[in-house]
C-alpha cells in the first residue's frame, strides 16, 4: 500500500534553538507540522530539522515517555474547548460567540465537533503512554488481518 503523504510513518527530528534535540514518530500516513513546542518550559518552538533524514518506520515502536504525531481527536478538542470557554464565557466581547449556549459544557462541545469536522486528519502531538501502546497493538493486528 503506498502511502499519501511524505512523512508518513516517518521518525522526524525537531530541533529548538537552545539545542534540544527530539525524535519524534508520525504514527499515521498524515501531514506532520514544521514546527512544535519544545519538551523544556520556556524554550519555545522546535524545528523540524534534517529532512533528508527522516526515516519511513511503519513498524516502529515507540517507549513511553517518547511523543508521537497521532491525529486530533475529539476527546481532546473538547478538553481544549472547556478550558477555552470557561476563560472566555463572561467575556462581553465574546458574548456573540455564546449566546447561542445553554451552557458552558455545551458551547464546549459544540465547539469541538466544528473544529473536529474542520481538521478531521489533522496531527496532534502526545506523550505515549500504556493506552497508546495498547491501541498500536490491536490497530496493527487488525491491519495484519485485512492484508492476510
Amino acid at each position: 500500500m503506498k502511502d499519501h503523504h511524505r512523512e508518513a510513518f516517518a521518525l522526524m527530528t525537531y530541533a529548538c534553538k537552545h539545542g534540544c534535540r527530539e525524535v519524534i514518530w508520525n504514527s499515521r500516513d498524515g501531514v506532520t507540522p514544521f514546527g512544535t513546542l519544545c519538551r523544556i518550559e520556556g524554550h519555545g518552538m522546535m524545528q523540524h530539522v534534517d529532512w533528508q533524514n527522516d526515516k519511513r518506520d511503519p513498524m516502529h515502536t515507540p517507549v513511553i515517555g517518547d511523543h508521537v504525531f497521532v491525529d486530533i481527536s475529539l476527546e481532546s478538542l473538547v478538553q481544549h474547548n472547556r478550558k477555552k470557554v470557561e476563560r472566555y464565557w463572561g467575556d462581553p466581547q465574546m458574548s456573540h460567540v455564546f449566546e447561542r449556549y445553554d451552557s458552558q459544557e455545551e458551547a464546549a462541545q459544540d465547539l469541538a465537533r466544528q473544529e473536529f469536522e474542520e481538521h478531521r486528519g489533522a496531527p496532534e502531538k502526545r506523550v505515549v503512554n500504556e493506552g497508546f501502546l495498547e491501541w498500536l497493538k490491536t490497530h496493527r493486528n487488525q491491519v495484519s488481518e485485512v492484508y492476510r
